[in-house]
């Protein structure tokens, strides 16, 4: 399968996750993102499949500075329609693919970099067999972090404890990597 055949599959299913689905009536950020961000100036920051819109809004409402990407046109909308209803500004303006291969070099000196990913899937979730977690360090590579530049403030796997739509209760992994510019 050629990479932009996976891409589109990427989008597909995604896609098909949101679509149709009921807005949140919550704000749910990660666990992950409160834990690291909580802490920081309010600044820039980039939200890579922002699905639709937790983390952004939480981190808008604070004050950031907000860029949110995703490949679900349905999942864009719902965090758009959000942000308006909140009354915060967020940038949905970049299609996922382009801004993957300038992510790290869009950061400052200075600033940060927090990207988590799912690292295992909830017991009531889609689970696909033989889905793989690529470590944080692969995502890191791939992007071509100049380790000289960066501090690795974290990078690896936590667990946390999440909640299902039937508010279910089970302990799942997240791949992070934390990182500062400097």
């Amino acid at each position: 399968m050629s990479a932009e055949q996976e891409r589109g599959e990427a989008e597909s299913f995604w896609e098909q996750l949101y679509i149709g689905r009921a807005p949140p009536t919550e704000l749910r950020a990660s666990p992950m993102l409160m834990a690291f961000a909580t802490a920081l100036p309010a600044g820039t920051a980039l939200d890579l499949g922002c699905a639709r819109g937790d983390d952004a809004l939480w981190l808008a409402g604070r004050g950031w500075a907000v860029t949110a990407v995703d490949v679900a046109p349905s999942a864009l909308a719902v965090a758009s329609q959000r942000a308006r209803d909140a009354g915060v500004s967020i940038d949905f303006a970049f299609p996922r693919a382009a801004v993957l291969a300038q992510a790290a070099a869009a950061v400052r000196m200075g600033g940060h970099l927090l990207i988590v990913e799912h690292a295992s899937h909830p017991p009531w979730s889609w689970e696909s067999a033989g889905a793989v977690f690529p470590p944080p360090h692969e995502l890191l590579e791939a992007m071509a972090i100049e380790t000289s530049a960066w501090t690795q403030l974290f990078v690896g796997r936590r667990e946390r404890e999440a909640r299902g739509p039937g508010r279910q209760v089970a302990v799942v992994a997240d791949n992070v990597a934390f990182l500062s510019r400097t």
